[in-house]
């Protein structure tokens, strides 16, 4: 009898050990063939590479180098296989199955890339920034994200919704490197709906930051500019002259003055 429960304990103990172990062993290897997928892709053979990330994913469904063959299969389908929409599958599948990795946010940069430049799906890319925004803020890059919806927005003629993203970067993140990029493309969506003053004043904001804001030569080229369209002759013409010195393009300024000139001349005739 006691010799038959030491059986039993030592036919238990034997499934233990190879039920803990089998899970190791999956892990080494799915190691070792994401490591050869990895060789396949350094020398450049994609394909190949791709194979064996595919078969990671299918042998091991639970291998801890699922995100990282779902990553490289969404790279190889967008930047090689010229297959976006498959490539926004691998990154989305990814984020859903793996939402803590570490590559869950470049993965959702990707998807939303994807839909704004290659899918030109513009409201399913909006909805993708708005999710970089909402579900990765601890990455701090939420105000390029805020910039991608309102250009998308601007894109697609939305200039009314554009101009509230816009304002949305500006207000929320103030200290934001973009805040200048911003309002010079506020300015734009403004000078394009006919509200002349309005961009005025968000271009002399810029104008107001001298030199160090990269956009101050151009949003004083913008209120010249606007200053033509408001019939406001004089101050365009001295606002041209004054840049012709510092404003690299030349061309411009003189054509900027000489339209200036031809319109104050028809208007006196």
């Amino acid at each position: 009898m006691l010799e038959k429960k030491i059986q039993q304990t030592s036919f238990y103990i034997i499934l233990l050990i190879i039920l803990l172990s089998a899970p190791l062993g999956c892990e080494r290897k799915s190691k070792e063939m994401f490591q050869k997928g990895e060789e396949f892709w350094l020398k450049g053979s994609y394909e190949e590479a791709a194979k064996i990330y595919t078969q990671i994913l299918y042998e091991f469904p639970k291998s801890p180098f699922g995100d990282d063959a779902l990553f490289r299969l969404g790279e190889a389908h967008y930047l090689f296989f010229n297959d976006p929409e498959k490539a926004a599958g691998y990154f989305k599948e990814l984020v859903q199955r793996h939402p803590k990795s570490k590559l869950a946010y470049k993965s959702q940069s990707y998807i939303a890339s994807i839909y704004y430049h290659s899918l030109e799906d513009y409201n399913r890319s909006i909805m993708e920034y708005r999710r970089l925004i909402s579900n990765f803020s601890y990455k701090g890059m939420a105000d390029k994200h805020q910039l991608a919806i309102a250009d998308i927005y601007f894109k697609k003629g939305d200039l009314e919704q554009a101009i509230v993203e816009y304002k949305i970067l500006i207000e929320d993140y103030p200290e934001s490197r973009l805040v200048d990029e911003a309002k010079y493309k506020l300015g734009s969506v403004l000078y394009v709906l006919g509200r002349y003053k309005s961009a005025v004043e968000v271009y002399k904001e810029l104008e107001e930051k001298g030199p160090k804001s990269p956009f101050f030569f151009d949003a004083k080229l913008e209120i010249a500019r606007c200053f033509e369209e408001q019939e406001r002759f004089d101050e365009a013409i001295a606002r041209y002259k004054e840049l012709y010195r510092a404003y690299p393009e030349k061309t411009i300024i003189i054509q900027g003055i000489e339209r200036v000139t031809e319109r104050m001349n028809k208007r006196k005739r």
